[in-house]
């Protein structure tokens, strides 16, 4: 007889942790964290577009970036080598710390190096 009603609890039992579980899921995907992209150019000087104040470039695209968007007129750069200068960009760790402090060579020959 008592197996009888633990087999009739169970199903509410399992709907009801779908129910809290499904509540959960969805208060963490409407948090308050901001959704950022970051959009960077490789080899450009922070003068290098229109926007910057450069009359002798058209940069419309990045010009419309600017403007919606946020452009760092300071910053800091962690190495001046662009492979572990990304590593300090993407990981938030100073390139010592990622491992990457220079540029390693090519090796497969698909992808020259041109940083």
């Amino acid at each position: 007889m008592k197996a009888e009603v633990r087999n009739r609890k169970l199903p509410v039992v399992i709907l009801t942790l779908i129910a809290v579980i499904s509540i959960f899921s969805a208060k963490a995907q409407t948090g308050s964290r901001p959704n950022i992209l970051i959009i960077m150019t490789d080899q450009q000087t922070a003068d290098a577009m229109s926007a910057a104040g450069n009359s002798d470039l058209k940069t419309p695209a990045m010009d419309r970036l600017a403007e919606n968007g946020v452009r760092f007129t300071k910053a800091y750069c962690a190495q001046p080598l662009c492979t572990p200068s990304r590593t300090a960009i993407f990981s938030g760790k100073m390139p010592f710390e990622t491992g990457f402090i220079g540029n390693s060579p090519e090796k497969d020959g698909q992808w020259p190096d041109s940083c």
